[in-house]
């Protein structure tokens, strides 16, 4: 059965074990069945049993739960059959029956309400066919039908409209045939036809195209054949052929390569069979042949090697069978059929 695993910093609950005691391993948490994690600044979010669970901090309602109270345990939101989850700096986003639902904090309209008005439960944007959603800081990325729509703050074309007006409303960006996405601080990634493509910040590189210049409309980095992307507060990281590349900012080695080099090109990182990648401040997580890798920032233990040491190079996590994982601001969650000892094992629901 699919198990989920927390580590890393914990002073909102966002670990989900009933303390706030940071985690420098691994530590099991409710029971089985978890198909979906996500994780936003410091709060986190899952799926089990088709049931939607969000805990940590709820300042502006993210958590969805109706209140503005921290949850230091998994609590059940809304009813079932959700399929998809994400979280944003201080938002969230849920797919449930193919509706598209957003709640927390809409200063910049990322909710995609129409309004700039906080949510503390979940509210449904737009029609049906959603499949696929993304978050960055104050940003929302979808895909229904094939197509792709991003809304919220827009200050470095992070929207990919080609200005840099903020939207409250979902945008149609590009054509269609888009099949993943990723937001980070203030960038975006996504994969159309096998092709990558990236807009927005790109101050520190990290859109891939060899320069530091903001782009405002998606454009195209490298060749085809990219399966899987995802975004850290400034650098990028991507799966192209099995093979994992990293670029962007590396102050704190979360691209992986062994150095805190800076890179505006995508960079190939290990070796090959890369199936998920994840990231989010300055750390960064993934899975070769079901292993965890994790490296960058470890300040908090959100490598979860048992130390608080920066790694610069993937570091191997736990044992094989890991199948999904996510990164928060300070913190990591993974889904794996793994034993780890019975001292760190919690069972908490509300």
């Amino acid at each position: 059965m699919s198990k989920l695993y927390t580590w890393g910093y914990n002073g909102y609950g966002q670990l989900g074990d009933d303390t706030t005691t940071r985690r420098n391993t691994p530590t099991r948490i409710g029971t089985s069945d978890w198909t979906t994690i996500a994780a936003g600044d410091n709060h986190s979010l899952g799926i089990s049993g088709g049931k939607l669970y969000t805990w940590g901090n709820n300042t502006n309602g993210r958590l969805g739960d109706g209140t503005t109270t921290e949850r230091h345990t998994p609590t059940q939101i809304g009813t079932s059959d959700w399929t998809a989850v994400v979280g944003g700096g201080y938002h969230s986003l849920g797919i449930s029956g193919g509706k598209l639902y957003t709640w927390g904090w809409n200063y910049y309209g990322q909710l995609g309400d129409g309004t700039t008005t906080n949510r503390h439960i979940p509210t449904q944007i737009g029609t049906s066919d959603w499949t696929v959603i993304a978050a960055g800081e104050n940003h929302s990325l979808g895909i229904s039908g094939g197509k792709l729509y991003t809304w919220g703050y827009n200050t470095n074309g992070q929207l990919g409209d080609g200005t840099k007006s903020g939207r409250t409303t979902p945008i149609q960006i590009g054509t269609s045939d888009w099949t993943a996405i990723a937001g980070g601080f203030n960038h975006s990634l996504g994969i159309s036809g096998g092709k990558l493509y990236a807009w927005g910040d790109n101050l520190y590189g990290q859109l891939g195209d060899g320069t530091t210049e903001d782009r405002h409309i998606p454009t195209q980095i490298g060749t085809s054949d990219w399966t899987a992307i995802a975004c850290g507060r400034f650098h990028s990281l991507g799966i192209s052929g099995g093979k994992l590349y990293a670029w962007g900012d590396n102050d704190y080695s979360q691209l992986g390569d062994g150095t805190t080099t800076r890179r505006k090109t995508p960079t190939q990182i290990g070796t090959s069979d890369w199936t998920n990648v994840a990231s989010n401040r300055f750390h960064s997580l993934g899975i070769s042949e079901g292993k965890l890798y994790a490296w960058g920032n470890n300040e908090y233990g959100q490598l979860g090697d048992g130390t608080t040491t920066r790694r610069n190079t993937p570091t191997r996590i736990g044992t094989s069978d890991w199948t999904a994982i996510a990164a928060g601001d300070n913190h990591s969650l993974g889904i794996a059929d793994i034993k780890i000892p019975s001292s760190n094992f919690f069972l908490f629901f509300n």
